[in-house]
């Protein structure tokens, strides 16, 4: 069975009916690299992390109980982590800011969410509980869940990340609940600020939907938000305070379909089902060495095909909005068919994307974006 999935991926590429010459103009190959050290042969872009005092490329990521953190200007691994002093938690996510400075968003055998600080030997030196500082005024169930889509930053003393409530199928909410909390380190106090766009609301969208947002930090010191059943992006500053909403529609996504089957908390295959076909944005990255934004959007899917099989949702398209450092659409660009990971990393030489390549995960391909708006 294996041998047959590159040759279905060759037919489907000769097949491809779109034309891609948009994003061989837009998107400029600068090199090829692989991470061929072990243990990175099967790595694979989502769980990579870039450090954020570096602006060369310095990838961070997990493997079993290891954190790596390799350097892509020589091609190897400069150092390691231990977790193992890491009891009695589930890791969740990981920011290697400095070797004395590792912080690791875990939850507790007992349902407690903690931030750890380590030091590059392994020893944690300090632990905060951050779901007793959580406001209970708040419906739902509190946690926190940074991953690549709202990664944990430092800015000066503060920690950023992505701190929210679950709720259950149907609930309708009649107030703000907060996105983002900000803990100090200094003082070991927290904040809680942010919302969710009115669409979440409503008690018609279920699952991951709610959680699965982009937050990042401009050159600005501006946090803005992109939710995936949202064509508006939100911008806010670091009091907490909603300084603009902007619209920013993709071209493929009209509208967005509620999750309608549900049993109980929600019927689990019909989370899955809108995941996997229904549209929606996936990521906001923002590149700082061009003061520029990629919105990334999902089209959708049909389930079935005129046959009545099951289409494979890995096959589905998608396209990158540009946006310039005022939210203005510069263009759409449609990524070619089944050729690229749904991801893009921007680093100073420019952005990293990984290509689907049977049996080789741990390729990276660099490219430069050049606006080219006719």
């Amino acid at each position: 069975m294996k041998r047959s999935i590159p040759l279905l991926f060759g037919i489907l590429l000769l097949s491809c009916s779109h034309d891609n010459s948009r994003f061989d103009e837009c998107f400029k190959h600068l090199n090829t690299y692989s991470l061929s050290s072990e243990p990175t042969s099967d790595l694979s872009i989502f769980s990579c992390r870039i450090h954020p005092d570096k602006p060369d490329v310095f990838l961070t990521f997990k493997h079993h109980d290891t954190l790596f953190v390799y350097d892509e200007g020589i091609e190897r691994i400069t150092y390691k982590i231990s977790l193992a002093q890491v009891k009695d938690m589930t890791y969740r996510d990981h920011l290697v800011y400095k070797p004395d400075s590792v912080f690791i968003l875990s939850l507790s055998n007992d349902n407690e969410m903690y931030i750890s600080l380590l030091h590059e030997n392994g020893d944690v030196n300090k632990r905060w509980n951050v779901s007793k500082s959580a406001s209970s005024a708040f419906p739902g169930y509190f946690y926190i869940d940074s991953r690549y889509f709202h990664p944990m930053i430092i800015k000066g003393n503060e920690l950023y990340f992505n701190a929210s409530y679950r709720f259950k199928a149907g609930v309708k909410i009649d107030k703000s609940i907060p996105t983002q909390m900000i803990l100090n380190l200094s003082t070991d106090s927290t904040f809680q600020f942010g919302d969710l766009p009115d669409e979440y609301k409503q008690g018609d969208f279920y699952g991951n939907h709610q959680r699965d947002y982009s937050r990042l930090i401009n050159n600005k010191g501006q946090l803005v938000f992109s939710f995936p059943i949202s064509h508006d992006i939100y911008i806010y500053d670091k009091e907490g305070e909603l300084l603009q909403t902007i619209n920013c529609k993709s071209n493929f996504i009209e509208g967005f379909e509620t999750i309608k089957e549900m049993k109980n908390d929600g019927d689990l295959s019909a989370i899955i089902d809108a995941y996997a076909y229904n549209a929606r944005y996936l990521d906001l990255v923002y590149d700082k060495y061009n003061n520029r934004y990629f919105r990334i959007a999902l089209h959708k899917l049909e389930k079935y095909d005129e046959g009545g099989s099951i289409n494979d949702y890995r096959l589905r398209r998608w396209s990158i909005l540009v946006l310039d450092e005022n939210f203005n659409i510069l263009e759409e660009v449609i990524m070619p068919e089944n050729i690229f990971m749904t991801r893009l990393i921007p680093t100073a030489q420019g952005l990293i994307l990984q290509p689907i390549i049977e049996n080789n995960q741990n390729e990276l391909r660099t490219y430069n974006y050049q606006a080219c708006i006719n």
